[in-house]
Parts: structure tokens; C-alpha cells; sequence
């Protein structure tokens, strides 16, 4: 014997209106956020010893350090010809930049970096 059910089938869940669940991930994002902030902060200023911002003095104390393995590469070839920066990453002057700063001098192009110094060193 068969049946006839005059009961509907389960209704859908609603869904949440695009615009809500946007909003309630960008404010989830900022939370988020602000107490990895607020967390590394806290951390750095229990680590250092230090509470607030650095000082420019230490700031250029830095800077003077690093500075030196910083390099200005000149590029000129074929593929036309443009300036980058690179860093000097060991003792043996090995010098670590992007590759569109040296794709210009590609397949027999000239590639110089600049030192901090001024000296001239052609790759």
C-alpha cells in the first residue's frame, strides 16, 4: 500500500546576506589583528626591556650597521637598460637581488654593482 504524504520536505537553511558575513570577516580580520598587535608588543616590550617606540638613535645605529651591504646595480643590454638595489649576503661579496632588476643585462648584457663605498665591481 502506498502512502500519500501531505508533509513538505524539509525547508532550506537560510543563508546569511552576503553583505553581513562580509562585514562580520572584516571585523573578525581587524580583531584579529589588533591583538596580534597588541600580543607582539607586549612581547617585544618584556623582551627588550624597553615600552614604547625606538628611538631615531637607535634607529640610525642600525641603519649605519647594514648599510655597507647595501649595493646600487646598473643594468644595460639588449633588453634595455634600468638601476636596482641588492644586498651583499657573505664575505665573498655575493650579492642576493630580484631578477628584474638584472634582466636587462641577460645574454651578454652589463651588470655593475655600486658599493657603499663608491668602488665599482662589474659582474
Amino acid at each position: 500500500m502506498v502512502e500519500s504524504s501531505n508533509r513538505r520536505p524539509p525547508a532550506a537553511p537560510a543563508s546569511w546576506p552576503r553583505g553581513l558575513v562580509a562585514a562580520l570577516s572584516v571585523a573578525a580580520l581587524l580583531i584579529a589583528g589588533i591583538i596580534g598587535g597588541v600580543v607582539g608588543s607586549l612581547i617585544t616590550n618584556k623582551a627588550s626591556g624597553s615600552v614604547g617606540s625606538p628611538s631615531s638613535c637607535q634607529v640610525a645605529n642600525v641603519a649605519a650597521k647594514v648599510l655597507p651591504a647595501v649595493v646600487t646595480i646598473a643594468v644595460s643590454g639588449q633588453g634595455g637598460s634600468g638601476t636596482g638595489s641588492g644586498v651583499i649576503v657573505d664575505r665573498n661579496g655575493t650579492v642576493v637581488t630580484n631578477n628584474h632588476v638584472i634582466a636587462a643585462g641577460a645574454n651578454g648584457g652589463r651588470i655593475e654593482a655600486t658599493l657603499d663605498d663608491g668602488t665599482q665591481k662589474t659582474a
